[in-house]
């Protein structure tokens, strides 16, 4: 009785103890569908693979069979083999068998393989009774193909199945199967790449006995016999390791295993061509190169961090995707977009390219050129950056910052003050993750979708949206079909002559000091984001977004399938009539006018000013002002007019004017006495004296208006170099030679001084 009820002690504690085998599983990374991109021991350096589906019916067969036919039929141990293994050892004088069960080698397992005595012994018969009751056979079965030693630091048959034949357990065949199912009965002497006769031999003695119970017919026994035995591990690839890293920081999965929505062929080919051109650039003092491609539903197709490079401080270990990077120019379509529906501007508008001043920014465009006047669409596509500005200052910095939130910035967590005007041009920090984003709801938003959020892990929500999008699908829409335009690499030139070429809409963008390189492109399906520099920051003269980003735009945009055109959201639009040479809303003055489609809620679009009626002569050639009309025969008539310093940069850059026609020289209205220039005088020639310090002194230059003149435009050599009121002076340096001198009125009268220097 008092056995019993000891017994009864003992089992309860071992019932009622919760047992917890090892949860320190290997992290390995699989992409969509099961195949294995990245993976790194446990921390103990075993290969324990969490096994999360039921283990596969061909291998569970094996594992019955080798090590307990009658599994299903006892309560955890088996008396008649405990004492058929108790008679054998008495026999032999030492422990030549256990008579263990499964359920019981699962105890021992527990135990860690604890040594092999009589003591330990009745643990794990106590504790494989407490584990049947707690778990059911399958359940006993599962945690034994889990935990289970299959060779060296080999643990689980997932690792097994993955290691020593490359392939999911469910792919096993009926001879992969029986190999690995005696590897767990001597683990530390037999296994691919020792005791390889041994282990030969004991596969083939379990597919016979698979044949004599029927589970392979004669000639599934014979193929099986001849399937080769693998003789070493297989390595895991490594085609996603910044992710692995990422996981395994973030400690959020239990079992280590994240399934994620990765393409493995994307995945692969995008690593090869990534690392293709970092080799290319690595001579070039660049070494780092990353790309990420979403799908518009969010989730990430493709994601290669960084490339890699020979130097151990070259930074490949740096997950760029995730890091916060200088974005060059690839904002400013949303601030188009933002002023598209504000109705600052149409995609034809006239926007100035002239030197501006804020505060003692003043931004230059990629050329250092400057071209008076530009269409938005001309604008956004060439990415030039003083209309950017000019749009972001009319725009409001408060406002902008509040819109590149609602894309999805979340990195921007600093108040306007503290980016300024600078902010368009790439002065702050984003990631690679969150430009993505950005562009794939600019998509989306043109489409009518709701935005999203990304997600790289299957078991993420497809729901999961954001906010409304802060930009119009109309506007979106328009954003999307100028940047279809943007000029391709040269290697590329003629893309749209070609049959089955993808309409691609992308943007690039160059930071400050040449630091980082960006291209960015959407289609339907798929949004591509890349980045090309260095992780430490170091910048490179020739790093720029055209020359090193976007020829791995293409090439990864190569690699998916064909797309399809972006629908079209007409309900979204209204109609607009606009002067068809300004692209603003049309005036009286404007001669051509057109319709145009403007986003449906967009704000009230400026009235053009670029036209306005003059009377002219019968030739139009001189300018008729009055009284002069009534006595010189005229006729009115529309002239484009772009301002003195507009006209001289557009006269600069396209050899074209735009300015007011002279006056009738018989127009006795003063007009000639209206405007001089005081000094120099014409053709005059100049000695400039020095000063004692040997400095050269300034040329000293007046000009006197009427009253009605309240400033005038300074031109030195034909370059712009100041505009000014009362008093008309200009201290200038000028070289020794010949100059030119001319000064211009707002509504275009001029005068020209020649003049030379000497010193």
């Amino acid at each position: 009785m008092g056995i019993l009820v000891i017994l009864g002690i003992l089992l309860f504690y071992f019932v009622g103890y919760k047992v917890v085998f090892n949860r320190d599983f290997a992290p390995v990374v699989y992409a969509k569908d099961g195949t294995i991109l990245a993976a790194s021991v446990a921390k103990d350096g075993q290969w324990r693979i969490y096994c999360a589906d039921k283990i596969p019916d061909k291998l569970a067969t094996c594992i019955r069979l080798f090590e307990d036919r009658y599994f299903y039929y006892h309560p955890g141990v088996n008396p008649v083999a405990l004492l058929e293994a108790a008679r054998d050892n008495y026999k032999a004088g030492h422990i030549v068998r256990g008579g263990s069960t499964l359920t019981m080698q699962l105890a021992r397992l527990y135990y860690h393989h604890s040594k092999r005595t009589y003591w330990q012994k009745l643990k794990e018969i106590l504790l494989a009774f407490g584990l049947e009751m707690r778990y059911s056979k399958k359940e006993i079965l599962q945690l034994y193909g889990q935990y289970a030693p299959f060779g060296g630091n080999i643990i689980g048959y997932e690792a097994a199945s993955r290691l020593y034949y490359g392939k999911a357990p469910e792919a096993l065949s009926w001879g992969e199967s029986a190999l690995l199912a005696v590897l767990p009965n001597a683990p530390s002497n037999i296994y691919p790449g020792k005791g390889q006769a041994t282990l030969i031999r004991k596969r083939d003695s379990l597919l016979k006995r698979l044949l004599e119970h029927g589970w392979i017919d004669s000639l599934g026994y014979h193929l099986a016999l001849k399937e080769g035995v693998p003789t070493r591990k297989h390595r895991f690839p490594g085609l996603a390791p910044h992710l692995l890293s990422y996981f395994k920081q973030s400690g959020n999965n239990t079992f280590n295993k994240f399934r994620t929505t990765l393409d493995p062929f994307l995945q692969s080919k995008t690593v090869q061509t990534v690392q293709q051109f970092a080799n290319r650039y690595s001579g070039q003092g660049i070494d780092n190169l990353a790309v990420l491609v979403m799908r518009s539903s969010g989730s990430i197709a493709a994601y290669v961090a960084n490339s890699n490079c020979s130097s151990e401080q070259c930074g490949s270990h740096v997950d760029i995707i995730r890091s916060l990077r200088s974005p060059g120019s690839i904002l400013k379509p949303f601030l188009y977009g933002c002023c598209l529906d504000a109705g600052f501007i149409t995609t034809k508008s006239l926007l100035k390219d002239i030197p501006v001043f804020y505060n003692g920014f003043s931004p230059k465009n990629y050329d250092h050129k400057f071209r008076g006047i530009v269409p938005a669409k001309e604008a956004l596509t060439r990415s030039l950056n003083v209309p950017a500005v000019n749009l972001f200052y009319r725009y409001g910095v408060d406002a902008f910052l509040e819109d590149l939130h609602g894309v999805g910035m979340r990195h921007l967590d600093q108040k306007a003050d503290h980016y300024g005007l600078s902010l368009i041009l790439g002065g702050c920090e984003v990631t690679m993750l969150e430009v993505a984003t950005a562009y794939t709801n600019l998509l989306r938003t043109a489409e009518k979708k709701t935005s999203i959020r990304p997600h790289i892990l299957q078991s993420s929500s497809d729901s999961s949206v954001m906010e409304s999008f802060p930009i119009s699908a109309a506007a979106c829409s328009q954003i999307l079909d100028i940047l279809q335009g943007v000029n391709r690499p040269s290697i590329r030139n003629g893309w749209q002559y070609f049959v089955h070429q993808k309409p691609i809409s992308w943007k690039t963008g160059t930071s400050y000091g040449y630091r980082d390189a960006w291209a960015a492109g959407v289609t339907k399906e798929y949004t591509v984001v890349v980045w090309v520099g260095n992780a430490d920051g170091e910048g490179r003269k020739g790093l720029t977004g055209i020359d090193k980003a976007a020829p791995v735009l293409f090439s990864i945009f190569d690699l998916l399938p064909a797309t399809s055109e972006v629908s079209k959201p007409y309900n979204e639009y209204k109609e607009k009539r606009i002067c068809s040479s300004s692209g603003f809303a049309a005036s009286p003055s404007c001669p051509k006018t057109e319709m145009t489609y403007v986003p449906e809620h967009a704000g009230p679009l400026p009235i053009c000013t670029f036209h306005c009626k003059l009377y002219v002569d019968a030739t139009e050639t001189y300018r008729i002002k009055k009284p002069c009309n009534r006595y010189i025969p005229s006729h009115e008539r529309s002239y484009f007019i772009l301002d003195p310093i507009v006209d001289s940069y557009y006269k600069k850059y396209t050899g074209q004017s735009y300015s007011l026609p002279p006056i009738h020289p018989d127009c006795n209205t003063g007009e000639s006495q209206r405007l001089h220039i005081i000094y120099p005088p014409p053709y005059a020639d100049i000695l400039l004296p020095k000063d004692v310090d040997e400095s050269v002194k300034k040329l000293v230059c007046v000009a006197a208006a009427s009253e009605s003149v309240d400033s005038l435009y300074w031109f030195v050599d034909g370059d712009i170099v100041q505009v000014n009121r009362k008093p008309f002076k200009l201290e200038l340096e000028l070289a020794e030679g010949k100059h030119n001198l001319t000064v211009v009125t707002p509504d275009g009268s001029s005068v020209t001084h020649y003049f030379k220097i000497r010193q």
